[in-house]
């Protein structure tokens, strides 16, 4: 009887552990298309558009999704963008993993560049 019981508790368990997998088995995340705007005239916006920018999701079953930007609600975006100042600046889009945001989980980096119009 004794042998038996890791036997049943390996089988009863079993199910119930594989079933325990982390979402929908995300292999890797990454940035697929970038915005349709990246350069902005100083003092005109006062906000990053990301319309056209787009999220590659691969599954471990080997499904692919591309997604806009806007529809991941699993993610974490943060620029560091003056527009009132010319340069170069960065988007940075990382994953955000049940409400915790790491640095490794960065799943892309957009340049935004502000200028001034020419003849100010």
């Amino acid at each position: 009887m004794r042998r038996l019981l890791p036997m049943f508790l390996l089988i009863t368990l079993l199910p119930i552990l594989a079933s325990c997998d982390s979402g929908l088995g995300v292999v890797s995340v990454r940035l697929g298309e970038f915005p349709e705007s990246i350069v902005y005239y100083v003092n005109e916006f006062d906000e990053v558009d990301l319309t056209g920018a787009t999220i590659i999701t691969l599954i471990r079953d080997g499904r692919v999704f591309e997604n806009d930007i806007d529809s991941d609600s699993w993610l974490d975006i943060t620029d560091n963008v003056d527009f009132s100042t010319p340069g170069l600046y960065e988007v940075v889009i990382r994953r955000s993993v049940g409400g915790d945001i790491y640095n490794d989980n960065i799943v892309g980096r957009i340049p935004i560049q502000v200028v001034e119009r020419e003849g100010n």
